[in-house]
């Protein structure tokens, strides 16, 4: 995809997540859905904030990547699929200290979730 394509989906992830869509209702929402958009949550917010994450790593934006995290609520920070989008900002950016905490934290998700 090209760096602009990116640029796009995160502008309609952004209207997606506008709070005046919040009262959409079941069957708007649905409308969403049918237009190949995951929700995985009661809000959809988790999957367009991961979206949002990877296309902007992807359009070299790492900083909206970042500011995406950044405000994301601790439980979905700390999200496996989340730490592994932060790994690969991090390596992207060569920040060290940035990749191992990523990583260690990714690993210690992936453990709890199997045990």
């Amino acid at each position: 995809m090209s760096q602009h394509t990116y640029q796009v989906a995160i502008e309609w992830c952004k209207i997606a997540l506008h709070p005046v869509l919040n009262t959409a209702g079941d069957l708007n929402m649905g409308k969403i859905q049918r237009l190949n958009v995951k929700i995985n949550t009661s809000d959809g917010t988790l999957t367009y904030d991961r979206r949002m994450i990877n296309c902007a790593i992807e359009s070299q934006d790492l900083g909206t990547a970042s500011e995406v995290y950044g405000q994301m609520n601790v439980a979905n920070q700390e999200a496996a699929a989340t730490q592994f989008l932060m790994f690969r900002c991090a390596l992207r950016t060569e920040d060290a200290p940035m990749s191992i905490a990523t990583a260690t934290l990714l690993l210690e998700t992936i453990l709890t979730e199997c045990s």
